[in-house]
């Protein structure tokens, strides 16, 4: 079969800052193994036949991302936890669960205040010599008010 000279057009809209940049972001979708772009116009520059080349059932099934959309091959992609079906590529999946682990950092930080705070009330009302035993129940009915407040801010982490 003898060769032909084929004139091939690819078509994909990206959103960027500079016509170069926009060129880039295409060339790397264009190299991704896994990319979703498989439609092409392809013209046969000898009788300027046009053809619509749809190469979509000759790819496999790709992984998106939930944070960036990068697509890349199925199963290569991590989920953060099993409460929603958010797969992330590698970049991603490192930035997610750095905002997680931030967040719940600053639930546990504000857990262990109220835990120091509800301690410096225990230790300054323990050695009280002058309460009389009504004192000492509002106290102890205020001091479980607050631990059940803590154990329900650890149950919401």
């Amino acid at each position: 079969m003898e060769n032909k000279s084929f004139n091939i057009n690819w078509e994909i809209e990206v959103t960027a800052t500079s016509p170069k940049e926009a060129a880039k972001l295409a060339l790397e979708i264009q190299r991704d193994p896994s990319s979703e772009a498989v439609n092409f116009d392809v013209e046969e520059l000898a009788t300027g036949e046009k053809t619509e080349v749809d190469l979509s059932d000759e790819t496999k099934g790709s992984d998106i991302c939930y944070g960036c959309g990068k697509a890349q091959k199925y199963h290569t992609m991590q989920d953060i936890d099993e409460d929603d079906f958010a797969i992330y590529c590698e970049k991603c999946h490192s930035k997610e669960t750095s905002k997680r682990w931030g967040e719940t950092t600053e639930a546990l930080t504000g857990i262990r205040q109220k835990l120091e705070a509800l301690e410096e009330i225990l230790n300054t009302n323990s050695s009280r010599e002058d309460w009389t035993d009504a004192d000492v129940s509002m106290e102890m009915d205020y001091m479980y008010g607050k631990v059940n407040k803590i154990k329900k801010d650890l149950e919401s982490l």
